[in-house]
């Protein structure tokens, strides 16, 4: 039986460098999101068998309303992406408390690599260092 296979890594644009999805995540254009990340930036379920199409359907709203382009149309049955700066324009505050949140995480994991790094310049984990009782 083969295994479950999913597109998490795909849609939160965190691909590893030699699996199949690399080479499309790599291709986006730049300034150009998923449509699931577009949904939950915005706070649209993409839960629902009909979501595409619902969030089509904001999307295109969102452009007539503010007069800005958010869709991008790709070649074929691939669908359409979003360009982040119509989006930011059309609704500022989700958008930004969502790249705001990225951000955040990105400095985490940043931070979680110098901690690794300084961790093993002195020899293991900081946290299995005990303190100096003054017992022998």
């Amino acid at each position: 039986m083969a295994p479950m296979e999913s597109n998490w890594e795909a849609v939160v644009n965190v691909v590893a460098a030699r699996t199949p999805d690399a080479a499309r995540v790599e291709s986006r254009p730049p300034g150009c999101i998923e449509l699931a990340e577009a949904g939950a930036m915005i706070g649209e379920a993409t839960k629902h068998p009909d979501w595409r199409r619902r969030l089509l359907r904001r999307l295109r709203a969102l452009e007539k309303e503010h007069h800005v382009e958010i869709l991008v149309s790709r070649r074929g049955r691939e669908g359409a992406m979003v360009r982040l700066e119509g989006l930011y324009l059309a609704c500022p505050v989700p958008v930004a408390a969502a790249l705001a949140v990225h951000e955040l995480r990105e400095r985490c994991v940043a931070l979680e690599r110098r901690l690794a790094v300084v961790e093993r310049e002195i020899g293991g984990p900081a946290s299995t260092m005990r303190p100096k009782t003054g017992r022998k």
